[in-house]
């Protein structure tokens, strides 16, 4: 991403029969560019319309699915089956636990394991124990680091 500061946009749309929620990693510029959609659409009357449109737009300017805190994409059914999916940087990734988790009906659970986009192993199967909303999370402020020793004089 460009610039210093990376948010995240939230989209949640239904695609079918599945509700789909997409979290994005989006630079500061690409941000003020969607703010600009709340105004009115004669002042940008090509502005994306539905979550689906506005994943596109994302997609083509270069956003990727990212979010540190939980899966930055889960699909779910109407019929109870879950999808969730942990990315950074548009790979999947989590660590110290699956990055794709599938819940089904019946109670069963199946785990994917990823690290930077390479699969690492399948957990055990388990037992289960339109732009309705666009939300922005937004990093706290970066500060300057110090370094702990003093350098060379």
């Amino acid at each position: 991403m460009a610039g210093d500061q990376t948010s995240h946009i939230k989209i949640t749309y239904m695609n079918g029969g599945f509700e789909v929620t997409r979290i994005y990693a989006i630079s500061e510029d690409t941000l003020g560019e969607a703010q600009l959609w709340s105004v009115a659409d004669q002042v940008i009357p090509s502005r994306p319309k539905t979550g689906e449109q506005l994943r596109d737009w994302l997609k083509s300017k270069g956003c990727q699915l990212d979010s540190c805190d939980g899966p930055a994409l889960v699909m779910r059914n109407t019929d109870g089956v879950t999808y969730e999916a942990y990315l950074r940087n548009g790979k999947l990734h989590r660590e110290g636990g699956p990055a794709i988790i599938r819940r089904y009906r019946s109670g069963e659970v199946v785990e994917l394991f990823y690290e930077d986009g390479h699969y690492i192993k399948t957990g055990d199967i388990a037992p289960l124990s339109v732009i309705a909303g666009v939300t922005v999370q937004r990093p706290p402020p970066k500060t300057p680091s110090r370094p702990d020793k003093p350098g060379p004089s």
